[in-house]
């Protein structure tokens, strides 16, 4: 069985609609995430980008572990 992790973030509003967020792991950079023009200054994806990059981490990683078990 394996272990039970609580996961958490922490985020900071900079300034307008920049956001830092910390995700509360040793050795991982805080990311910057914003808004794109016009709402925002595009300094960083924004949640759109970040939801689909899990999205597609997501997948990815199904994949490569269903072709390693094969």
């Amino acid at each position: 069985m394996s272990e039970e992790r609580k996961v958490s973030i922490g985020m900071e509003l900079l300034q307008n609609y920049e956001f830092k967020v910390d995700f509360h792991l040793e050795g991982v950079e805080d990311l910057i995430v914003d808004e794109l023009i016009p709402i925002g200054e595009g300094k960083g994806p924004n949640a759109t980008m970040v939801v689909l990059a899990g999205v597609g981490n997501c997948l990815s990683a199904s994949l490569v572990f269903c072709l390693r078990r094969s």
